[in-house]
């Protein structure tokens, strides 16, 4: 299942964000489709979604697939925008590093990002990522 595998390759490569590896910052938390709060020793973190994909068929036998993927980073609520913008960066030098992903994908696109601020109700804030990664399957496998 390459849907899978693409999802694990971003959280493996997402959870090597770190000064050490040349970033600007330390992620200490990724996961997949997570809907609940974090503590703050668990911030800065990500959470990967696999939302959608179209599917075209390109061939009797294969099938394209165009995955769109949701990336919430999220931090404490008083962390200031230009460190949130950072961790932006980060995320899209991360997804450079090979945006075919071993492999698995043809290409990988960004398709926009959004602050996300803070409600009373939340402690944390962050920024929203969206990215599209096309990859190739045999017919009617994902």
């Amino acid at each position: 299942m390459i849907r899978q595998q693409i999802v694990n390759e971003l959280i493996n490569r997402f959870s090597q964000i770190s000064t050490a590896n040349g970033y600007n910052t330390d992620i200490k938390t990724v996961k997949e489709w997570h809907h609940g709060n974090f503590d703050e020793t668990d911030l800065p973190a990500i959470v990967v979604r696999d939302k959608s994909s179209q599917d075209i068929q390109l061939t009797n036998s294969e099938h394209q697939h165009l995955l769109k993927l949701e990336i919430d980073v999220l931090v404490k609520s008083n962390t200031a925008p230009y460190d949130v913008r950072k961790l932006l960066e980060d995320v899209y030098k991360s997804i450079a590093v090979d945006d075919t992903w071993n492999g698995l994908a043809e290409y990988t696109k960004p398709l926009g990002n959004e602050m996300i601020i803070q409600s009373q109700d939340k402690a944390t804030s962050g920024i929203g990522i969206d990215i599209e990664i096309s990859y190739i399957t045999k017919a009617w496998e994902i």
